[in-house]
């Protein structure tokens, strides 16, 4: 991310990835362009509606050192002064920096940097996930650090056959207001809905070799023009304006307290998919996702002085999970768990959700949240939520017994058992033992549990599990009655969506979900 002037004001400029890890992609402008190599001296140019290709030669992955990181701290003197005591016992201690300082005019505009005291380095991932999961610490987290850059050239065809341009990187940059349209883009990558479309998308194009050593493409354009799209990607167009403005402030917020976390020495600020936030180009744009943008430009959530790293998620089944439950890392103050309805007594009886009584009880309910698609009058657009608010999925033993092999690596023998070690307040799962004959295999993290328990990923981790049984008395079935869709923490969105429909306006929706922020426009 970077910012540039703009009829005299700063203006901030994203990257965002919206093609990883390919061999080749198609491109196409609707008007003239031009295509630049690494040095930005102009290369070639093309004419509108013709179709290009980009490749990669030669590509080859970055290197990475990796480490465990035990604390994450804001201020970087604390940081430093962490790090010397532990060095001073012999304990070896790294220090990483994440994020980035936005400056304009010799003035810092925005600073999201934090600091991450580490053990290590250690000689692969593998090992330091060993230790990660040792208990060196109780938020301790595998991160790496780049000490090999990728390297390769990208190749770009034109029409006729002919290579045009050849350099480390290849920017496309289209004339005037053009849009620059991709061919066969992957849209939901890993996930249940997986397809490719044509997309396409304002601003330039910059075709690279990834840290993997393939080909991404990386679009930069100002982040209000960004935000036109994310709106309406994450959810849909025709949502009620109350709706699609909270949606444009809680993803405004994310990209700025997030930029150079997430994907920290890449190329980019965010990816495209459900990783950090949804967003399919002009496609998904509309007159009502566009005014959503402008009528909140520059507002954000903040909390203590920072602007919010404001998540969230599609269903969360009637009750907000708390962070340091999903992801491992301290409490955040406006990522609580809370009930998500119009009173606390639709869930009182249950919530915390930390046992499996509570659990199995919870989810056998259908409690008036805001998110239950059968206590509301949900438009036809959002009828997808009918079967996320509650859920069944079922596999034979055999089958889920290839799927934890085949995710995870370990063969557990025959299945007796999956055993919820440990829940969040909302019932999320946070620790999964996998009980075979031939060992335990444990599985930590909301993710880590949807991802092994699916071709793809389960719609959540909160569930219960029932077992059907052969006259052996062996495991036969086993069926999993779940609540919600993703990590439940921060907005939901369906919820939201609901709320908006009520007439609830948007910045009381944001407060409801981010307890404890506010609103500021910062620019």
């Amino acid at each position: 991310m970077r910012i540039e002037e703009h009829q005299g004001h700063p203006r901030l400029m994203v990257r965002i990835a919206v093609v990883e890890a390919e061999e080749r992609i198609r491109f196409q402008v609707d008007g003239p362009f031009t295509v630049e190599d690494d040095c930005h001296s102009e290369a070639t140019s093309g004419e509108p509606g013709e179709v290009w290709e980009v490749r990669v030669q030669e590509g080859q992955p970055a290197s990475f050192a990796h480490y465990v990181r035990t604390e994450l701290i804001t201020e970087q003197k604390q940081a430093r002064r962490l790090l010397k005591e532990r060095q001073s016992h012999g304990v070896p201690t790294h220090l990483l920096t994440s994020g980035q300082r936005w400056q304009y005019r010799g003035k810092s505009i925005l600073d999201n940097r934090e600091y991450w005291v580490c053990l290590g380095p250690y000689d692969s991932e593998r090992e330091a996930m060993i230790q990660a999961k040792m208990g060196l610490a109780e938020y301790a987290q595998v991160v790496r650090e780049m000490i090999g850059v990728p390297r390769g050239h990208v190749e770009v065809i034109a029409p006729d056959g002919q290579n045009r341009c050849l350099g480390r990187r290849v920017l496309v940059k289209p004339a005037d207001s053009a849009q620059i349209t991709l061919h066969d883009s992957p849209v939901g990558r890993d996930f249940h809905w997986e397809h490719r479309e044509k997309l396409s998308y304002r601003g330039s194009m910059d075709f690279l070799v990834g840290n993997d050593g393939k080909l991404v493409a990386v679009n930069e354009l100002p982040l209000e023009e960004y935000l036109v799209s994310v709106n309406s990607s994450e959810m849909d167009a025709r949502c009620p304006p109350e709706l699609l403005k909270a949606q444009t402030v809680a993803a405004r917020s994310t990209i700025l307290a997030t930029a150079g976390k997430h994907h920290r020495q890449e190329p980019f600020d965010l990816c495209n998919g459900d990783h950090c936030q949804c967003y399919y180009g002009v496609v998904r744009e509309g007159s009502a996702s566009r005014q959503a943008a402008e009528q909140t430009s520059g507002e954000v959530l903040v909390s203590e002085g920072q602007v919010c790293d404001a998540r969230y998620s599609k269903v969360c089944g009637g009750i907000m999970e708390a962070n340091e439950h999903v992801w491992r890392g301290e409490p955040i103050s406006y990522m609580r768990s809370g009930i998500d309805a119009p009173s606390p007594k639709a869930a009182e009886d249950f919530y915390p959700i930390d046992t499996e009584e509570k659990a199995r009880k919870w989810i056998e309910t259908t409690p008036e949240a805001y998110c239950n698609p059968n206590v509301s009058d949900l438009p036809d657009y959002m009828d997808y939520a009918l079967k996320y608010f509650r859920w069944q999925v079922s596999y034979t033993r055999e089958e889920l017994e290839r799927l934890i092999r085949r995710k995870t690596g370990v063969d557990i023998g025959t299945l007796k058992g999956l055993d919820p070690n440990e829940r969040g307040e909302s019932g999320r799962i946070k620790r999964l033992a996998l009980v075979g004959d031939k060992g335990i295999t444990m599985l930590y993290g909301e993710l880590e549990i949807r991802r092994v328990l699916s071709d793809s990923h389960l719609y959540s981790s909160c569930f219960v599990v029932d077992y059907e049984r052969d006259s052996a008395d062996q495991i036969d079935k086993v069926i999993l009655h779940g609540a919600g869709w993703g990590h439940g923490v921060g907005l939901c969105q369906v919820g939201a969506t609901m709320m908006a429909v009520r007439g609830v306006k948007y910045d009381h929706i944001l407060t409801h979900y981010y307890r404890g922020a506010s609103l500021k426009k910062i620019f």
